[in-house]
């Protein structure tokens, strides 16, 4: 069995925490522009669709998400930018299909 300390030492010196996920450090820097591209991306898709949009819930168990506000202030959209659903938008799932 594999010894648990000697784990978590190389999982923090081969990745970086953020939010929940852990990154590889050689990828931070890439899934941090990805993350800011998908971000504006889905920001300027939530304005279109006539919500407001909003940017939330960084540092939190699922991470960063883009929201789809209704004139109450009420969220109708939902998109963590979570390293799963950045790839299914990169593979063109269409946003709609991640709330």
């Amino acid at each position: 069995m594999p010894n648990p300390h000697l784990i978590k030492g190389f999982r923090l010196a081969a990745t970086v925490l953020i939010d929940n996920y852990w990154i590889p450090r050689q990828e931070v820097e890439r899934y941090l522009a990805r993350r800011q591209y998908w971000s504006q991306a889905l920001m300027t898709y939530m304005s279109q669709a006539g919500w407001q949009a909003q940017l939330d819930f960084e540092g939190s168990q699922d991470g960063l998400a883009v929201l789809g506000l209704d004139g109450q202030g009420q969220i109708q959209a939902l998109i963590h930018l979570d390293p799963a659903n950045l790839t299914a938008l990169e593979a063109g799932i269409a946003p709609e299909e991640l709330f």
